[in-house]
């Protein structure tokens, strides 16, 4: 227990300071880094000093932990499991209402794409907002969503 003492003592501050440079709100960063700090205590009876640093591996978990929080915030949009095809988008189907077309349409982008349209026009943020809740900067967020919103023109102009 003593040398998870010494661990946290060290890079609790980096570490936190690190997930807060990725996670919004404050109060969510500093759950991310107490469950960073819930798998440094118990991994450390399988840290092996020989394949790497302390510093390393605490920054491996850390740097993991973010990505899978990551994620598992990115919203999906939950569509109807017809309209989840890969090859294309069913012609009687999008003869229908607009809102399965473009619930179809949006199932042809890829997920970032995709995920960047839900947040910017069902949950109303910003580009910069979308920037900080995915992790991607913001230029990356500028291009996924004109990329996003040129397929999305391509894909629905027979039908409007």
């Amino acid at each position: 227990m003593e040398q998870f003492e010494d661990i946290y003592r060290q890079f609790h501050s980096k570490v936190l300071s690190y997930v807060l440079s990725r996670v919004r709100p404050p109060e969510e960063a500093e759950d991310v880094c107490s469950a960073i700090f819930e798998k440094v205590l118990r991994g450390l009876d399988d840290y092996d000093a020989d394949k790497g640093a302390v510093s390393t591996w605490v920054y491996r978990i850390a740097h993991n932990t973010v990505l899978d929080h990551l994620k598992a915030r990115r919203p999906t949009a939950e569509l109807d499991d017809g309209l989840a095809s890969e090859e294309r988008i069913d012609d009687d189907l999008l003869r229908g209402e607009s809102l399965s077309a473009l619930a179809a349409a949006l199932e042809r982008l890829d997920d970032e794409e995709r995920d960047v349209i839900v947040l910017r026009f069902y949950e109303g943020c910003t580009l910069r907002e979308v920037s900080e809740r995915m992790g991607m900067p913001y230029r990356t967020v500028v291009r996924r969503e004109q990329a996003a919103l040129s397929r999305l023109r391509f894909l629905l102009k027979p039908y409007f």
